[in-house]
């Protein structure tokens, strides 16, 4: 296959298709109504991939059947669901085939800062609303969504780019960085009320800190110990097993148990919810379409019956059937086998893994772009980098 097509590098146009694709499905998660701009933006950023993949790449065997496998599997939950995220987010994984992992990582944090930002400029200039929820669980307070479509949203986005950040910078994390991270969760705790989402942050930067080995337990520097050894032995099971609990937990719930009822009101009601949709939606192998009533969007009054599954596990087990979760377990093991040498990367896939749990964004590429980890290629000759900024994005 080309390296170069009319000066055009493989990297460059899987890059810039995976910025646009990204971009477009950024703007579905603000307050910025655009007419069909979304939607185009993703199309063309696919399509770009795909040329990538066509023109640029080559396949063994192996390689070909598997991408043909998972690409039959997305055809055919998109044909029960009428669902197209499960198989968007197959094409871009399998483009991102000998590309710089790294350099992903750099454009997702650049468009995230770049979508966070103006949304949130946009949002206190009155450009778009910044839709404000009232809560009363014993006392009463606001949470803001800052442009975004529901508090929830722009905590998950803050919670996803402090891991990329992160991620990026590697062995050059200086006390400084958390210091920032600390205070940005503060802010979204103070300011969005979104208790799990700062729990997932709060893990995160604790889970750096030890990688960074300033956290000791008797002058035993973790990051050198039995976890670091613990992840890269048995770090690829976390996430079934998280989805075996939780799911295992919602299925026997009942509010007569007094353990279960008052785990549920930690996790804000997903284990009701979660039984319940276990009780109404039966379990299929490639999905159904589910109409899920949740907040967001708007402040007008919610009149139908809230159902939603917040648990990412179970939320694809329901929408994309018990073939698409295993599909998103093999390529989390992927990653996890491709990344034992980098143990931030390990932190990272272990954050990813809780946040699931209680999130529902782990398979939505607005959100998580490091299963892409599993296809792409990971520098590991240059495990940090610098504080250049120009070089943070250029390089």
């Amino acid at each position: 296959m080309a390296s170069v097509l009319y000066g055009i590098t493989r990297e460059k146009l899987y890059l810039t298709g995976y910025g646009i694709v990204l971009l477009g499905s950024l703007l579905t998660t603000t307050m910025f109504k655009i007419p069909y701009a979304p939607k185009l933006l993703i199309l063309l950023g696919l399509l770009l991939i795909i040329s990538k993949m066509l023109w640029f790449d080559s396949y063994i065997y192996r390689e070909v059947f598997l991408g043909s496998v998972v690409c039959l599997l997305g055809a055919l939950i998109f044909f029960f669901t009428r669902e197209i995220d499960f198989l968007l987010y197959v094409l871009v994984l399998l483009g991102a085939k000998g590309i710089s992992f790294r350099k992903i990582i750099k454009v997702f944090v650049l468009m995230n800062c770049m979508t966070l930002f103006l949304s949130f400029v946009a949002s206190r200039l009155d450009v778009i609303e910044d839709l404000v929820y009232v809560d009363r669980a014993g006392y009463v307070f606001e949470r803001n969504s800052f442009g975004m479509v529901y508090p929830t949203n722009f905590a998950a986005h803050i919670c996803f780019l402090m891991l990329g950040i992160l991620y990026l910078l590697g062995d050059k994390i200086k006390k400084f960085h958390l210091l920032c991270c600390f205070i940005l969760m503060i802010f979204v705790y103070a300011f969005c009320h979104t208790r799990l989402d700062c729990g997932c942050m709060l893990i995160a930067i604790l889970a750096f800190s030890v990688c960074r080995g300033w956290l000791k337990t008797n002058g035993f520097k973790c990051s050198n110990g039995v976890m670091i050894a613990f992840f890269k032995k048995y770090g690829m099971y976390i996430m079934p097993l998280f989805a075996f609990v939780i799911m295992g937990l919602a299925y026997i719930y009942t509010p007569d148990n007094f353990i279960l009822k008052e785990l549920n009101n930690i996790l804000s009601q997903r284990l009701n919810l979660g039984h319940k949709g276990l009780l109404d939606y039966p379990v299929t192998l490639f999905g159904q379409h589910i109409k899920f009533l949740g907040n967001g969007g708007t402040l007008a009054p919610f009149s139908q019956v809230y159902f939603f599954i917040d648990c990412s596990y179970q939320n694809i087990l329901m929408r994309y059937g018990v073939l698409g979760l295993l599909a998103v377990f093999l390529f989390n093991r992927s990653a996890w086998k491709k990344c034992t040498d980098n143990k931030y990367m390990l932190v990272v896939l272990v954050v990813v893994a809780i946040n699931g749990v209680v999130a529902h964004h782990i398979w939505e590429i607005a959100y998580n772009p490091f299963f892409l980890a599993s296809t792409a290629f990971l520098d590991r000759e240059n495990a940090s980098f610098t504080c250049n900024y120009r070089e943070f994005f250029v390089k």
